[in-house]
């Protein structure tokens, strides 16, 4: 099948105001030789081992879908989800990685003839751009995993989880995470998680929600982000942001985002990692 675009993409990353830098990010074009796909993921680890999570799962999945292109071509759908799980094993086995209370998330998007594949997991994001008789539109790709969406909060609570806010003294702050009964932690905010090994049986899932598109004549571009980057910054504000650019300026224009995201966490008082790739639909 012929494309009827090419691709043009570039990322971009920043440390933020803490110590460790804990994202990841992936780009490979031409996973399969001459064919037409390619690849491109963001990571991002918490806990105190997650820098070496989101390394270990970047690579590994890396690895793992370049050496199985006869399972993809058969069922894409459940060969990624095989993939996930086989990373998610091999992370557990990886005897330098403590994954007890550490992990990452993951989002995931082959471009693979004329379609996006999505694979989520965690509180990344993946955001389309897409041009319409109102003017451009930010086109969701992925649904966070996290305890502010009522399914997945139902799932992990049906699991036994205790879910509530972080106390400081006397008051609660910030967004719901994931206790283990009466202890004080893993305290996660993702309901799905490559690795936290202690929150399985609470319902932390290492199962990706895989969506397939096709790529219409009016999109324009696709972003994925890490929550440095959503949490100060919505959908329709990245892809204005990022359409200040073309295909030529794609540095440019993930730098951009990097910046304006610091720039809201600067405001908003938090900090965070934040990576961001953008990938240009170019057409002749």
């Amino acid at each position: 099948m012929t494309r009827t675009f090419s691709l043009v993409s570039a990322q971009s990353t920043d440390i933020g105001n803490v110590a460790v830098q804990q994202d990841d990010a992936l780009i490979v074009n031409s996973v399969f030789g001459p064919e037409l796909c390619d690849l491109y993921a963001v990571f991002d680890g918490h806990g105190s081992y997650g820098n070496l999570c989101s390394r270990f799962v970047k690579n590994t999945l890396a690895q793992l879908i370049t050496t199985h292109k006869q399972a993809l071509n058969q069922n894409i759908e459940k060969a990624i989800t095989q993939l996930f799980h086989i990373a998610n094993e091999l992370l557990d086995e990886e005897s330098a990685i403590d994954n007890y209370i550490s992990g990452s998330t993951a989002v995931l998007v082959l471009v693979l003839n004329n379609q996006l594949v999505v694979a989520n997991l965690g509180d990344s994001r993946a955001v389309l751009a897409r041009d319409t008789e109102q003017g451009l539109k930010a086109v969701p790709l992925t649904e966070d995993h996290t305890c502010e969406n009522p399914a997945e909060l139902e799932r992990v609570k049906s699991c036994g989880a205790r879910v509530e806010q972080l106390q400081i003294g006397n008051e609660f702050c910030g967004p719901l995470r994931i206790f283990k009964g009466s202890l004080p932690y893993p305290g996660l905010a993702m309901t799905r998680a490559f690795g936290d090994s202690s929150a399985r049986k609470l319902g932390v899932l290492c199962q990706p929600d895989i969506k397939i598109y096709d790529v219409q004549p009016e999109d324009k571009f696709l972003i994925l982000a890490t929550d440095g980057v959503w949490q100060g910054v919505t959908n329709q504000e990245a892809v204005e942001l990022v359409n200040q650019y073309g295909p030529s300026q794609a540095q440019e224009a993930t730098t951009h985002l990097t910046n304006f995201s610091l720039e809201a966490q600067r405001k908003a008082d938090f900090d965070d990692n934040t990576t961001n790739i953008c990938v240009f639909f170019k057409r002749s």
